[in-house]
C-alpha cells in the first residue's frame, strides 16, 4: 500500500514503522544518516489541524525511534512555508545529534531580563484566558 505524503507517493519499502494513525519513513534528503520523518496517515496540513490520536502517536513514534537511535537526536516540525516546510503535510523530522555536529540555537541569542519575561508570559496567560 502506497502512502501519500502530499503531493508525493510514497512507496512500501521506504516506510520502516507503522501504526494506526502515523508511519515512519526515510528521508529522501536527509541532513545526517539515518533522519528520519514521522507523519500521520491522514492527509493534513497545518500541525493545528491535527487530531488528538495522530499528535499522540506521532509523538509516541519519535520518541520511540529517538531511543532506538541512542536519545541524542533534535526533533523538528517546520509548521507552513514561512518555518521551511517543504510539503504540504505535518511531520516530524527526526535528525540523529554527534558531539562534533551539535546544533547551536542559542549561540547568538541575548539573554532577557526576568522583566521582559514576566511581561511576556502576562500578555500570554491573557491571550490564552489562563490562570497560573
Amino acid at each position: 500500500m502506497p502512502y501519500q505524503f502530499g503531493k508525493y507517493s510514497i512507496p512500501d519499502h521506504q516506510v520502516f514503522y507503522e501504526g494506526e494513525h502515523c508511519y515512519a519513513m526515510v528521508n529522501t534528503k536527509p541532513i545526517r544518516p539515518n533522519h528520519l520523518l514521522v507523519c500521520p496517515k491522514r492527509q493534513v496540513k497545518d500541525f493545528s489541524k491535527l487530531r488528538t490520536e495522530e499528535l499522540q502517536e506521532m509523538m509516541r513514534i519519535a520518541s520511540l525511534i529517538s531511543r532506538e537511535l541512542g536519545g541524542v537526536c533534535s526533533l523538528a516540525i517546520q509548521d507552513g512555508p514561512d518555518a521551511g516546510q517543504t510539503v504540504e503535510h505535518v511531520h516530524v523530522h527526526i535528525i540523529p545529534r554527534a558531539a562534533d555536529r551539535v546544533l547551536q540555537v542559542d549561540s547568538d541569542r541575548q539573554e532577557r531580563s526576568e522583566e521582559e519575561m514576566e511581561q511576556e508570559a502576562l500578555e500570554l496567560r491573557q491571550r490564552f484566558n489562563l490562570v497560573c
